[in-house]
């Protein structure tokens, strides 16, 4: 069934009752209208970088590792990525705990802590990703695209470093959590939001 909420969510629900207390999975995704074309490009990996926050805790669940373990301790598991336009974010979970989950999901969006002093910790996580990934071919291949980029055009680099996201924003003067804080709150609206 799919509906659109009073605050704009569009929603797609799909629910099998012989699945519930059966041992079976349920999962959520909440994907956005948003990615690394809609960051700065004077900042590439921002909205990567916003991602990871995310997982660090909310008003509600302030322990960061709160979602993700009660996730794994009832059979299932959380995951999130970053594109080009989307940011999407799912788990998956017992079904029988699908109810507590989802709030706990859901406070991604209503209440995140997106805490200053996790923030040069989850840049070094970004770019540990970064260091895993960088020899993949597809990567290769786009930093070839990118020489020949018009620089004007909004495509960019952008899964994000420590040079991008810590050492180049302080270089231009700028607070890589303010800047964060302003990525949010301008892109992580209801209206930008799918959940199935």
């Amino acid at each position: 069934r799919f509906f659109v909420l009073g605050n704009g969510i569009k929603c797609l629900v799909a629910h099998d009752p012989n699945c519930l207390h059966n041992g079976y999975k349920a999962a959520a995704a909440l994907c956005l209208n948003v990615g690394k074309l809609q960051e700065p490009k004077n900042i590439p990996g921002l909205a990567h970088f916003c991602e990871h926050m995310l997982f660090l805790g909310t008003e509600k669940y302030p322990e960061e590792a709160e979602y993700k373990e009660f996730a794994k301790q009832h059979g299932g598991g959380t995951n999130a990525s970053t594109s080009d336009m989307y940011t999407c974010y799912q788990f998956d979970i017992s079904a029988d705990h699908l109810e507590p989950m989802l709030d706990r999901f859901a406070q991604f969006f209503i209440s995140p802590k997106l805490t200053a002093s996790a923030t040069e910790r989850e840049i070094n996580a970004v770019d540990s990703e970064h260091q895993m990934r960088i020899t993949d071919d597809f990567r290769r291949q786009l930093a070839i695209l990118l020489v020949e980029a018009d620089p004007n055009h909004p495509y960019h680099w952008g899964s994000g470093n420590k040079t991008s996201l810590l050492d180049d924003v302080e270089k231009q003067g700028l607070n890589i959590h303010s800047e964060l804080l302003k990525f949010y709150d301008q892109f992580y609206s209801a209206n930008q939001m799918t959940l199935c």
